[in-house]
């Protein structure tokens, strides 16, 4: 189909309601709901708090600094300089709209490149914006993708034209990946790398493009190895690749066909993913017919094939829990799907069934955009509920929360979030209020994180009991705790709270312990937030 100026308008206007409808789910709801994030924004002050006052932060106490060059920075220092012009909250969604302009602009730049000024393709990524790393609260890593496409999209723009201005920002945008997330720096290692050897064979024949590969080399493995050699000191801290066990896992077919990665709350998004995996499973056996019919050995672009299925045999091979850390199948599924509409971009960049193609993917995001706020704003509704308590909670407090439902239920009973545990942390929110202290910070319990307990107040060591006070329903001893740190719990906060487990075995003598040493200081309307004070 001939590009005319009425069908390349349309992939840019869908893309700017896209725009608009990604920028409603962050805004809309009074906060946007998701696991992590809370730490994040905690982990984020307690960091600028300790910087700015050293010893004499009241999070000093609590908490040291991983100074080791790790991945998993990034987040936390944008977060800091965030908060010093708005509330966690706001911080929070700043930091997201940011997010889905980098992903969008990184998508733009990279189809623009490979498809030679065509964008048909551009709608069908933002099916992947809302990927499950986001609700996860995985903030780090989604930033890296964004990321990650800017990293290639410069890499490329040098592959083409050789201009100072990329050659010094690949290296920034390659330490930037880094520090974000190790996958999405592996992930760009091995585009840039393949980008480089397929551009090479390209375009072999031509003298001054072989010297321009030849010199391109330097200053890809320039960039890489120091950051290369910074993630293996990284991996080998955290048990090592050699540790990594290699085993093929055919079940995992049914969970990437099924698209469970781009799942963000709801069982209800399940059936329109399924749809769209069939979709994308047809997708990808057009491509490769299609790039079988190009009749060429060797495509400049085929870097991105390469690591397309880099990406799929890591995700059917690799264990699900590496370095320390889970959810790798989750982020090598989205790095596939990412890299399957990539690819589409080029092979097929003007034909008819691009626009198609890209506007029925398009589709499904609207559908589940509409499935998925409903969700968003009842669980909003239930975060803003159990802040509520804020007012109540004195500066300085040392506060340890304990959730009974981290689905979470709607005033009239219903699950709200059945696919996501999204309030595991949400009474991290309490630490916007200045020196307060929240003790079921887990980001500071990993080690890969910037921020770290001091061992002999660790409240996942000395407060918990078996098994564990994050646990549904909890478990902790808070007398234990006082006696072995010194550190007196000013609050005890119960969200979501269930009556019904107060007569588990695990549960019931932390319930008892509460009810005997504190009093309730505020109760919402429904009873699920039930604030309790220390007895004087």
């Amino acid at each position: 189909m001939p590009e005319s100026k009425n069908t390349s308008r349309v992939p840019i206007i869908v893309s700017a309601i896209g725009i608009i409808l990604c920028l409603i789910q962050i805004w809309l709801p009074a906060y946007y709901p998701n696991c992590d994030g809370p730490c994040h924004l905690a982990n984020a002050t307690a960091i600028a708090d300790i910087w700015g006052h050293g010893a004499q932060s009241v999070y000093s106490k609590f908490y040291t600094i991983n100074y080791s060059p790790d991945p998993n920075w990034l987040n936390e220092i944008i977060l800091a300089l965030l908060q010093h012009l708005f509330s966690y909250v706001v911080a929070e969604k700043v930091l997201l709209s940011g997010y889905v302009v980098l992903m969008l602009t990184g998508a733009m730049r990279l189809v623009r490149i490979v498809g030679g000024s065509a964008v048909y393709w551009l709608p069908a990524f933002f099916l992947v914006i809302f990927h499950n790393a986001v609700p996860q609260g995985f903030y780090n890593f989604s930033f890296s993708i964004g990321l990650y496409m800017h990293l290639v999209a410069v890499w490329l723009l040098w592959l083409q034209e050789k201009r100072w201005s990329y050659a010094v920002s690949f290296p920034l945008l390659l330490a930037l990946t880094y520090f974000s997330h190790p996958v999405s720096f592996v992930f760009g290692c091995i585009t840039c790398g393949a980008l480089w050897f397929t551009h090479t064979m390209s375009e072999w024949r031509i003298k001054a493009e072989r010297k321009h590969m030849q010199s391109s080399v330097f200053l890809l493995a320039g960039a890489v190895v120091p950051f290369l050699l910074m993630f293996l000191a990284f991996a080998n801290r955290y048990g090592g690749v050699e540790e990594i066990k290699i085993q093929f896992m055919p079940e995992r077919f049914k969970t990437i066909m099924s698209l469970k990665h781009l799942v963000n709350y709801s069982h209800k998004e399940e059936d329109t993913l399924v749809i769209t995996g069939i979709a994308l499973m047809l997708l990808c056996l057009y491509l490769i017919f299609s790039r079988i019919r190009m009749k060429i050995p060797i495509h400049q672009f085929d870097g991105f094939l390469i690591t397309f299925i880099f990406a799929l045999v890591v995700y059917f091979v690799l264990p699900d829990s590496m370095l320390n850390g889970g959810y790798f199948t989750l982020r090598a599924a989205i790095f596939s799907t990412l890299l399957l509409l990539i690819c589409c971009s080029y092979v097929s960049r003007h034909s008819s069934g691009s626009l198609v193609a890209g506007l029925s993917l398009f589709a499904a995001f609207i559908v589940l955009f509409f499935i998925r706020m409903p969700v968003s704003m009842a669980a909003a509704d239930l975060i803003r509920e159990h802040m509520e308590v804020k007012p109540f909670v004195k500066k300085g407090a040392v506060v340890v929360p304990f959730t009974y439902n981290t689905w979470g239920r709607a005033r009239d009973g219903k699950v709200i979030c059945s696919r996501n545990n999204i309030f595991c942390h949400m009474a991290q929110y309490l630490s916007d209020i200045p020196d307060v202290l929240v003790l079921d910070n887990f980001e500071a319990n990993t080690g890969y994180f910037p921020l770290l307990w001091r061992p002999e107040l660790d409240p996942f060591v000395h407060l918990a009991r078996w098994p564990g006070f994050q646990a549904v329903p909890p478990a902790a001893d808070i007398a234990a705790y006082e006696e072995k740190t010194g550190i007196v719990v000013d609050y005890v906060l119960f969200m979501n709270f269930d009556s019904s487990f107060t007569t588990f075995n695990t549960s019931e003598q932390l319930v008892k312990e509460v009810r005997a040493n504190y009093h309730i200081t505020y109760t919402s309307a429904t009873g699920r937030t039930i604030l309790y004070s220390r007895n004087q």
